[in-house]
């Protein structure tokens, strides 16, 4: 998740829009993307040995932003909703039954407002196991990479049940208040976060805490409830990606920093959860492991809101000092 401008000059940012001004959200973007016909079939067909690759696209504002590129979560929920449709293009039957078991994701490169391609295609469909692959692509270059592997329950006569958030580690959700981002007590280029219901609980990134570097913790949900409750797995990639690099923390001063690769395990199928938490609420848990050299290693857990644990996170992240301020300019 990059919460910073690159190093690069960016366009003059605009003020951020409200959840009412935005042109539409994160549900519609996702679900909207369009089958490519652009081009000829034959052309759109065979990937490497014989794969057929699945061809879309769609086009983003700023409102969907974080600094100068799309926020990372959308972007995952962008591909996933590629490789959604090309299974079920290919095997309708397995695109119903089976549960997203992981996903990797590779943050290439920075993704710009205006026109995005995706592509998709599986890779292998196992007896038990389907293999995908789905890409999003600007101006000629790969921009982020995901592999998604699908699987059937297989029956085995060993469980080990995942242990439920502590009460004294998941505060309940009445009693940590709204965080308005952006806002002027947390100023930020992320635009996309009015699509979004926060509830920040600790380690906000805007300033320093050190007493909580390790941690960052919050209440999130989508304001678009439609979108988690038709694509809850698509709608829970969206928000996964929402805590910052808690290197952050560390800082007096905003760094420079982002996602490298980001790898999701789900203990819940994600469309198994909103029987019993329609609200669409998930407690963000996540944690920094290590940091040196300029990268950092954090890994989290996202909770149900009855603590019920649906998955684990793990993210690779690079950041920057802050460079000072010319002499002269503050």
């Amino acid at each position: 998740m990059a919460h910073t401008a690159p190093r690069t000059a960016a366009p003059r940012a605009t003020p951020p829009p409200t959840a009412k001004e935005v042109a539409g959200d994160i549900g519609e973007l996702v679900l909207g993307i369009e089958e490519d016909r652009r081009e000829p079939a034959a052309a759109a067909g065979a990937g490497s040995e014989g794969e057929r690759v699945h061809r879309f696209h769609t086009a983003i504002d700023g409102s969907f932003s974080q600094g100068r590129t799309l926020f990372g979560g959308i972007g995952a929920a962008l591909a996933f909703e590629a490789v959604h449709r090309a299974l079920r293009a290919e095997r309708a039957d397995a695109a119903s039954v089976l549960s997203l078991r992981s996903i990797l994701v590779c943050f290439a490169g920075p993704i710009f407002p205006g026109a995005i391609d995706a592509r998709a295609k599986v890779l292998r469909a196992g007896k038990n196991i389907v293999t995908a692959e789905g890409k999003l692509e600007q101006q000629g270059g790969t921009r982020l990479a995901l592999i998604a592997n699908m699987g059937n329950a297989i029956r085995s006569s060993v469980a080990v049940a995942p242990k439920a958030a502590k009460a004294s580690k998941m505060p309940s959700r009445e009693s940590v208040p709204d965080t308005p981002m952006p806002s002027p007590e947390f100023p930020t280029t992320s635009t996309f976060l009015a699509h979004l219901h926060v509830k920040w609980h600790t380690g906000i990134p805007m300033k320093r805490d050190v007493p909580n570097a390790r941690r960052t913790a919050m209440w999130i949900r989508h304001r678009n409830l439609d979108f988690y409750r038709t694509s809850p797995t698509a709608a829970l990639l969206a928000i996964a990606d929402v805590p910052p690099p808690i290197i952050m923390l560390h800082f007096d001063t905003v760094p420079n920093a982002s996602s490298v690769t980001w790898f999701l395990e789900f203990v819940i199928d994600p469309r198994d959860v909103v029987a019993t938490n329609p609200d669409g609420w998930f407690f963000l848990d996540y944690r920094l492991d290590s940091a040196k050299d300029g990268y950092s290693q954090q890994s989290g857990r996202i909770y149900a809101e009855d603590g019920r644990l649906v998955a684990y996170s793990r993210q690779s992240m690079v950041y920057y000092d802050p460079k000072p301020a010319a002499k002269g300019k503050l």
